[in-house]
């Protein structure tokens, strides 16, 4: 009986390191995958751009009272403003996280980082929780309950950009992901502030942070 108990504790032992190892070997490469400095400056563009079309909205709703009483033309403009800078976000982002990523490991390919970058470990956390966010905003929109859709941004943003720091033990994750947990919260504790103020003050600053303190530096490209 104590044979057979010391297998398994051999065995269990064996497994346990196996997995250290595997994550030893993965998490070098998730953490370079992940390193701030890649993705600087699409949190500037995206935190000025949420802030900026927050900004405008706000004013125009100030001076027409209603979002339907906003000029067509204005509205029109608005609207295709943010569809390009959906598309400019989309663009960039693939572009200047290969280029970076190369300038730290020229051995990667595009399918190696690929690969690595949704591992389970953050696929299966990303999409339902994305997933989650959109299907909570379109119900918000159609109940007319908008003032609730910073907040379900700010957490579902907050949760993933806290998981990532997680994995990674990079700070400045754990940070934004905080910094937009926090807002999210006071967003329903003082809602008599604006709703697209508090969208400056979550995911617009909180991007836009992320972004200065992100500032590639040798020693970050070392590791």
């Amino acid at each position: 009986m104590n044979q057979v108990s010391q297998t398994k504790v051999d065995k269990l032992l064996e497994d346990i390191a196996a997995i250290k190892t595997v994550i030893s070997d993965n998490q070098p490469i998730l953490k370079q995958l992940l390193l701030p400095g890649h993705f600087r400056v699409i949190s500037f563009l995206v935190g000025i751009g949420i802030s900026v079309i927050s900004l405008a909205y706000y004013f125009l709703l100030s001076q027409y009272t209603t979002y339907a009483a906003i000029p067509s033309g204005i509205r029109v403009v608005l609207l295709v403003i943010i569809a390009a800078l959906a598309v400019t976000v989309w663009i960039l982002k693939g572009l200047l996280w290969f280029k970076s990523v190369h300038a730290v490991n020229k051995e990667l390919s595009f399918g190696q980082m690929i690969k690595n970058l949704y591992s389970g470990q953050i696929l299966h956390t990303w999409i339902p929780i994305s997933v989650i966010m959109g299907i909570l905003v379109v119900y918000c929109i159609n109940a007319n309950m908008q003032p609730f859709i910073v907040p379900i941004l700010a957490f579902g943003v907050g949760v993933i950009y806290n998981m990532i720091g997680g994995l990674t033990r990079i700070w400045q994750y754990l940070f934004t992901g905080y910094w937009l947990v926090v807002t999210g919260i006071c967003s329903l504790l003082f809602n008599t502030i604006s709703p697209l103020i508090w969208l400056v003050l979550s995911l617009g600053l909180g991007l836009f942070l992320f972004g200065v303190f992100s500032k590639n530096n040798d020693s970050a490209q070392k590791e």
